[in-house]
């Protein structure tokens, strides 16, 4: 009789398994098809650990007592749109709108960027994905500049498209794939001089110093 209760009380605290990545697209792409059109084609999963059920993209209004949640973070395309689908304890929350590339735009036009359609800039991100893109750029730009972490200073950190794969920075000559590029721009300052770093959905961000429409 004690066997089977001890039995029973580990399998009622038994914490419940983690979601699967496949788990994740399915639920992802439920969740997307209730706001996008067309077919939806998957751009990238990435396995996150969210601070909380808020998963990295909590409503207003909204908190959570810090909980570390395993989850992903799935891109998809539909419609010509990339949108962030993020996944974790169960559901899926499609956070913010879809973003699509807006060739042409100047630096200096509202809402712009060099060629890149912007999400809501964030001054410094709240996941633990985006503080490593960011802790990467200061720590690149800290060593070309021979100077202290300390002395750069984060001016905007935003999830954006690239219009292609040069990542809006590309280099003469070379021809670069024609596909919408989810991806990061960071821009950090230094010495009274701003310096910005692109990055695509995977890789480590890197210093451009002629952004820019190809």
């Amino acid at each position: 009789m004690l066997d089977l209760l001890l039995v029973a009380l580990a399998t009622v605290a038994a914490p419940p398994a983690p979601m699967t990545k496949d788990q994740a697209l399915v639920l992802a792409k439920q969740t997307l098809h209730s706001s996008a059109e067309g077919a939806i084609e998957v751009v990238a999963v990435t396995e996150m650990e969210w601070p909380d059920l808020g998963l990295g993209c909590p409503e207003k209004g909204e908190a959570h007592s810090p909980d570390p949640t395993p989850g992903f973070r799935v891109l998809l395309k539909a419609g010509g749109r990339i949108y962030r689908v993020h996944v974790g304890a169960g559901r899926a929350l499609l956070c913010g709108a879809g973003l699509g590339a807006a060739a042409g735009l100047k630096a200096d036009e509202p809402g712009g960027g060099f060629g890149e359609h912007e999400a809501a800039v964030s001054p410094d991100p709240q996941d633990p994905a985006g503080q490593k893109l960011v802790t990467q750029a200061k720590e690149g730009l800290a060593r070309q500049l021979s100077i202290p972490l300390s002395a750069i200073s984060l001016l905007k950190f935003k999830e954006v498209v690239w219009p292609d794969s040069s990542l809006g920075c590309p280099r003469p000559g070379l021809i670069y794939t024609q596909v919408l590029q989810p991806g990061f721009l960071i821009r950090l300052s230094a010495r009274g001089r701003a310096y910005e770093f692109h990055a695509g959905a995977k890789g480590a961000p890197f210093l451009c110093s002629e952004p820019r429409v190809p």
